[in-house]
């Protein structure tokens, strides 16, 4: 019997892929609320990631890991786990910014890729796991 590897390039390719669509897709809502509508451009980054969310959830269930049961259940913890890091990247954006002072993008940067790694695992193994 052959055994599954943890991670294929298949499933790591259309992660990057609907990762960076879905950050496309916050970007540009952010710009339009913003530019377009006038909005304060932190609740209109705020409306671009539950856009985001919400594209990378179906894209990442249908595509990535082709798993289609238990929809609501997995977009809950799909939701709270990107609130979650949404939040600590926030955080690790601050600290190594305003106290180490690492430039913000280097920061953000940094906070991003962490976060993608953590994502990306969560993901694979509970979000879109058989144990769910």
């Amino acid at each position: 019997m052959q055994q599954k590897r943890f991670t294929n390039f298949r499933e790591v390719a259309f992660y990057v892929l609907g990762g960076g669509t879905g950050t496309v897709l916050n970007l540009a809502t952010a710009y339009i609320l913003t530019s377009l509508a006038h909005w304060f451009y932190f609740y209109s980054y705020i409306v671009g990631s539950f856009i985001n969310y919400t594209f990378n959830f179906f894209w990442h269930r249908a595509i990535t890991f082709r798993c289609k049961d238990k929809t609501a259940k997995r977009a809950a913890f799909y939701y709270i786990s990107n609130i979650i890091l949404g939040l600590f990247a926030l955080g690790f954006t601050y600290i190594f910014t305003s106290i180490f002072h690492i430039q913000y993008l280097i920061s953000g940067l940094i906070a991003t890729i962490v976060v993608v790694i953590i994502n990306f695992l969560f993901s694979k193994l509970i979000t879109f796991g058989s144990k769910i």
